[in-house]
C-alpha cells in the first residue's frame, strides 16, 4: 500500500476545510445586524458599541480579520468566547467545568468517559403532540 491515495485525502480534506472556512465567514460576515450591537442589547451607547467594535476587531476589513484568525488557529488559538470569555480551547478542553458546555458536548467537557446516545436522549427534550 502507498501513501499516495492517503496523502491526496489529507489534501483534499484540507482543501475542503479551507473552503468551508471562508464561505461561513463570508456568510457570517456579510449577515444584517452588528455583532457588537446584538452583544450589547439595545440599549448600548454608540460609545460602548464602538469600543466593542474595536475589541472585536470588527473595525478592520473583512479579509484582514480572516487572515488573523486564520493564522491563529494555525498555531492553535481558536479565539476568545464571547460567552465567557476565556480562550476557546480551554473551554473545549475535558474538565474545564464551562458554564457553555451544552449537553450535546458533555464528553469534552466533563472528566466523565461519555455514556453514549443514552445520556444525549437524556437531555434532548421531547416533542409533545400539539392538538
Amino acid at each position: 500500500m502507498t501513501a499516495g491515495p492517503a496523502v491526496a485525502r489529507v489534501g483534499l480534506a484540507v482543501l475542503q476545510l479551507a473552503a468551508v472556512s471562508v464561505a461561513v465567514f463570508a456568510l457570517t460576515t456579510f449577515l444584517p445586524g452588528d455583532t457588537a450591537e446584538v452583544v450589547l442589547g439595545p440599549l448600548a451607547t454608540p460609545d460602548q458599541i464602538a469600543v466593542l467594535r474595536e475589541q472585536l476587531g470588527l473595525d478592520r476589513p473583512p479579509v484582514e480579520r480572516f487572515a488573523d484568525w486564520a493564522g491563529g488557529l494555525l498555531h492553535g488559538d481558536l479565539g476568545t468566547s464571547l460567552a465567557t470569555g476565556r480562550p476557546v480551547l480551554r473551554d473545549l478542553a475535558p474538565g474545564s467545568g464551562s458554564p457553555s458546555c451544552s449537553p450535546w458536548w458533555r464528553s469534552s467537557c466533563s472528566s466523565r468517559p461519555p455514556s453514549g446516545w443514552a445520556s444525549t436522549a437524556a437531555a434532548v427534550p421531547a416533542r409533545r403532540p400539539t392538538g
